[in-house]
């Protein structure tokens, strides 16, 4: 039986060697190839699914594309900041039912009803609340009306008249109301008084029109919707 010569053997196993490295070497580009197409294609995929959400949230955007609610309507009543400043004493008189120093003097009082300014708009100065509420009072208008005059919300009349209304009894009541004025004992006294004679559930009863003859001058303050002169008489007097 013939061996092959140890130098041919040598040769084989070689070449047999080169083959299976080289083999080893193309399956590991086969594998590293195959990565780098598989991350490609993850990303191709990311890049397809960000660029499908951006078209439909701007497709989502078109489609509700509606006005946005206001938070606030422009208002442009300046008959506080024009008509008022600007005109005499006696429109003044007129239209808060007092002078400009009364109404200095309530304003120094009343300085609990102010607010102040936020990051997001100005508040209502407190001259200005005083004068709503004094108008709002001294009128028939509606709420409405004189927050179209002096460039606010209805809603913001309403809540400016109950701090008025607060403000003065818890500031100026104990400055001109006797310390035992509707204490509880003298309610009970008066509510039972004006029930024995007659009239279940009273409290007091107020006063009414008093014929005056004013001047000249002062004639239109005191003019009432009866047709004639008078001073109403405000007064509450209980059940004797």
């Amino acid at each position: 039986m013939l061996h092959k010569p140890s130098a041919c053997i040598k040769v084989e196993e070689k070449q047999k060697n080169a083959i299976v490295y080289l083999i080893t070497q193309i399956a590991a580009s086969n594998k590293k190839l195959a990565e780098i197409q598989k991350r490609r294609q993850l990303r191709l995929e990311k890049i397809l699914t960000e660029i499908k959400m951006q078209n439909s949230l701007l497709l989502f955007v078109i489609n509700n594309n509606k006005p946005k609610r206001l938070w606030k309507h422009e208002r442009h009543g300046n008959f506080c900041e024009l008509d008022v400043a600007f005109n005499s004493e006696q429109f003044f008189k007129e239209s808060f039912r007092m002078s400009r120093e009364s109404f200095k003097i309530l304003c120094n009082e009343l300085t609990n009803i102010g607010k102040r300014d936020t990051t997001y708009r100005q508040c209502i100065p407190l001259e200005k609340r005083i004068a709503i509420a004094l108008y709002a009072f001294g009128s028939s208008a509606e709420h409405r009306t004189v927050g179209r005059l002096f460039g606010v919300s209805k809603a913001s009349v309403c809540f400016i008249l109950k701090d008025f209304c607060r403000a003065v009894w818890d500031i100026l009541s104990p400055k001109y109301l006797a310390s035992s004025f509707l204490t509880q004992e003298k309610i009970t006294e008066c509510v039972e008084g004006f029930r024995k004679i007659g009239f279940p559930q009273y409290l007091g009863a107020n006063g009414c029109h008093i014929e005056i003859r004013p001047s000249a001058s002062d004639a239109v303050d005191y003019f009432n919707y009866k047709g004639w002169y008078s001073m109403v008489l405000l007064a509450l007097v209980d059940y004797r």
